[in-house]
């Protein structure tokens, strides 16, 4: 079998390479020590989110910058693999009940009621389950030893529920959302910074999406 199929994916194997994306959050208290590294972007938009894209050897600097610096923090780093030109959704989070039914008692309060769980089958349960957290979707493509990243990604979370005649409902609340197209060296990285929206005080999140492309074995690929 293998010896028939095996000339025919070939030529999709071929013009559909491996891509890794490694995706990193951090949080930041300000974006001016970014601009102070990375210069001008090439991109700002109105709502305060601002772009750059960087080389292999930049990318390299940048992350030892950040590395020597205590403010930038963490939040999150996870890494997709898919082929040029296919999507893939990468979500890191949680899911909670689109609803919940609560007894039809005065004076429920919504810190009170008890999340059920997305494998409950509790008869009194919801049936609908909304993902809460970070998601990227994206579709990166091979051009010409660049990689192309049409993506969006959004950051959300559960402040509260309200009930209304006995039935729960989550208030799920948009921490950033970001959407963007851009052509990007390979092993190099779009870097944005976004401002987080629902914050009582200013708060920015540095998003770093650096795609390389890989062989067979998950090893990088030099173009």
């Amino acid at each position: 079998m293998q010896r028939w199929v095996a000339p025919l994916l070939e030529p999709f194997l071929r013009n559909h390479p491996r891509i890794q994306l490694l995706s990193t959050t951090k949080n930041l208290p300000s974006v001016s020590n970014v601009r102070t590294i990375l210069g001008e972007p090439i991109s700002t938009n109105s709502d305060g989110s601002i772009a750059w894209i960087l080389s292999p050897s930049d990318l390299e600097a940048f992350t030892q910058e950040l590395k020597a610096t205590t403010e930038a923090k963490t939040l999150s780093s996870s890494a997709i693999s898919t082929r040029s030109g296919m999507q893939c959704v990468m979500l890191s989070g949680t899911s909670v009940p689109a609803f919940v039914r609560v007894p039809p008692l005065e004076g429920t309060q919504a810190s009170s009621i008890q999340p059920v769980s997305a494998s409950s089958t509790n008869s009194q349960g919801p049936s609908k389950f909304i993902d809460v957290g970070f998601r990227i979707d994206v579709t990166p493509k091979s051009v010409s030893g660049l990689i192309r990243l049409p993506l969006t990604a959004s950051s959300t979370s559960q402040s509260t529920w309200t009930i209304t005649n006995g039935v729960a409902v989550p208030v799920i609340e948009t921490n950033y959302f970001v959407a963007c197209r851009a052509l990007v060296p390979n092993a190099g990285a779009l870097v944005i910074s976004c401002t987080v929206t629902n914050a009582a005080q200013p708060e920015y999140r540095l998003l770093i999406f650096a795609p390389t492309l890989i062989d067979a074995k998950g090893q990088p690929i030099k173009r």
